[in-house]
């Protein structure tokens, strides 16, 4: 019996391994679609064959769907159905707008709209980010997610903005240890943290409240009025009335109101009577021209100041009395 028993296992050791069966084509494989079930549904936005956008229901597409097309209520475009996402886990209604119409529509409303308070666009359902990471363009989801970054960062406690128009960026500043002076750690741009304003340099920040004051203001205004006057002289030309100071010299004094220069000639032949300095220079396209002493040819001009005298026709106005 023991002899009997040896010499079986023996040979069933020995005995190669049962070959398997190959499927039928055609026949299912009840495990594979098990697997391809459980492989859609851990696998958002895939179908069970892991190719194509699923409608978001269990178990996926069937194989005819991708054949199957609808129309897109927004567009009017017939599509295949798996251009219709289901835009928020919460949304009731049936999935009628393509995708490219939904992605046109988060876009404008993230351009329009706080971060957090985008809906769907067939009802009021808000959509949240992964949704709007899974459903937007690469570009639009980028503008997205640093519209969102910024407001986030805006409303943690004690952290500010660079005021300069040419910086984006931002830090924590705690008055209580960084004191009331905001550095910019990426431009160095110093502000005030009390008035946000760039820094007054020379004066406190009591001392700028007092010269922001309305009433302050007006006193000064008075007072620089009244100094303008007693030191200056109005110009004689009519319709000008340019305040003047003589700062030295004899007793001539000039005028000067810039003008824009369209095309100016120089007679070359002009005696000294007639033009004795001409300094020409060129500030962005401006062309500013100052005339000492005489008159110069001007073939087209366009005046930009408030002088009526007809002399206006040249850049620096001269005035005598």
């Amino acid at each position: 019996m023991i002899q009997f028993i040896s010499t079986l296992s023996l040979v069933e050791y020995n005995q190669p391994p049962p070959k398997a069966v190959p499927a039928q084509p055609g026949t299912p494989d009840p495990f594979r679609e098990f697997f391809l079930q459980l492989q859609a549904h851990a696998t958002p936005g895939l179908s069970s064959w892991g190719k194509s956008p699923a409608k978001g229901k269990i178990p996926g597409l069937r194989k005819d769907d991708t054949a199957k097309k609808q129309e897109c209520v927004i567009c009017v475009e017939e599509k295949p159905l798996q251009h219709f996402p289901k835009i928020t886990d919460s949304c009731q209604h049936p999935d009628q707008i393509c995708l490219v119409c939904v992605q046109n529509w988060l876009a404008r409303e993230a351009d329009n709209t706080d971060w957090d308070k985008i809906h769907c666009v067939a009802c009021k359902e808000i959509v949240p980010y992964n949704h709007m990471k899974r459903l937007m363009t690469k570009a639009a989801f980028e503008k997205y997610d640093q519209y969102s970054r910024n407001a986030t960062l805006s409303k943690m406690p004690n952290f500010r903005w660079c005021i300069s128009s040419s910086c984006s960026s931002g830090q924590i500043h705690e008055i209580d240890t960084d004191g009331y002076i905001f550095y910019c750690g990426a431009c160095y741009t110093k502000t005030c943290v009390i008035h946000n304003v760039p820094w007054h340099e020379g004066e406190t920040c009591t001392e700028y409240d007092y010269r922001q004051d309305p009433k302050v203001k007006a006193a000064e205004e008075r007072a620089s009025k009244i100094e303008i006057k007693g030191s200056s002289k109005p110009c004689p030309g009519p319709g000008c009335k340019v305040n003047i100071t003589r700062n030295g010299g004899c007793e001539h004094m000039k005028c000067e109101l810039i003008f824009e220069l369209w095309d100016a000639r120089v007679n070359e032949n002009a005696d000294s009577r007639q033009v004795r300095d001409v300094i020409m220079s060129s500030v962005g396209s401006v062309w500013r021209i100052s005339i000492r002493f005489g008159r110069m040819g001007i073939r087209s001009m366009r005046r930009v100041a408030s002088c009526t005298r007809r002399i206006c026709q040249i850049i620096s106005i001269i005035h005598y009395w």
